[in-house]
């Protein structure tokens, strides 16, 4: 991460100098500063030097910002609450997605978009045309198994061990007015252990569509950590209680109480 936020603060002076001479950038396109925004929104880095000149660089050019970089840039948006300060730009881009073919390859995602609009920006003037809406549900319901939980299995194993911790919690708990659930929750407050997938290959930190989840649910109370699946699936075949130290280690983020 921190090679990543280097390098993107290595572009950020370019961007912001070319935006305040109203001059485009020699041999960069619109859509190599869309490809950028997107990685690292990606990843969960969070570099205001970064993404202000990035979005004022395109908000000057959004009439060349394609099909592909508006679904891409509308993401990192999202991910970041560059939403909240550029909302004309949010809206010009929203609007592009879903007018040509190129949504067709990236439908989780763009339902993704549908979602957040829901929960984050129901006010913005547009809506996504309901063919990218019917055909990214479906999409998305595939990716995740269904509307729930999308490793059912792997969370009752989760509160097992937690039960023979003794610690008390419940599975799958829909959050109201949203479309999820929470996998399992920990103790009688908003503590939520998230089993995903869709994790960074070396650090087993969230990214992506799980990073886009739990900022949801944070904005409504809930204090999230991700348990890895992949790494969580390794702990089978580990000494006995590797399971047990491996959560108490996660468990130590939520700070409960004493008694539990």
């Amino acid at each position: 991460d921190a090679a990543l936020e280097a390098g993107l603060l290595g572009v950020a002076p370019a961007l912001w100098e070319a935006w305040v001479l109203r001059k485009p950038l020699d041999d960069v396109k619109p859509s190599d500063v869309a490809t950028i925004i997107e990685a690292a929104a990606f990843f969960g880095v969070k570099s205001d030097d970064l993404l202000r000149p990035a979005m004022d660089y395109l908000d000057d050019r959004v009439d060349e910002v394609g099909e592909q970089s508006a679904i891409n840039v509308v993401y990192a948006m999202c991910l970041t609450g560059a939403i909240s300060t550029h909302g004309r730009l949010l809206l010009y881009l929203f609007r592009k997605i879903g007018a040509g073919t190129a949504w067709e390859k990236h439908k989780v995602r763009v339902f993704q978009l549908w979602l957040a609009q829901q929960l984050q920006f129901p006010w913005l003037d547009a809506k996504l045309r309901r063919r990218c809406v019917e055909g990214g549900l479906r999409a998305y319901v595939l990716h995740r198994r269904g509307f729930g939980c999308p490793f059912p299995d792997n969370a009752r194993e989760v509160a097992a061990e937690l039960t023979e911790l003794g610690i008390p919690c419940r599975l799958f708990v829909p959050v109201p007015d949203t479309p999820y659930e929470v996998d399992v929750v920990v103790g009688d407050r908003k503590d939520a252990l998230l089993i995903s997938s869709e994790v960074s290959r070396n650090t087993m930190q969230p990214v992506g569509g799980t990073l886009l989840e739990m900022q949801h649910l944070k904005a409504r109370g809930w204090r999230c950590v991700v348990v890895p699946r992949r790494l969580w699936m390794s702990l089978e075949s580990a000494p006995q209680g590797s399971r047990k130290q491996y959560l108490e280690g996660l468990l130590s983020a939520f700070k409960l109480p004493s008694g539990q």
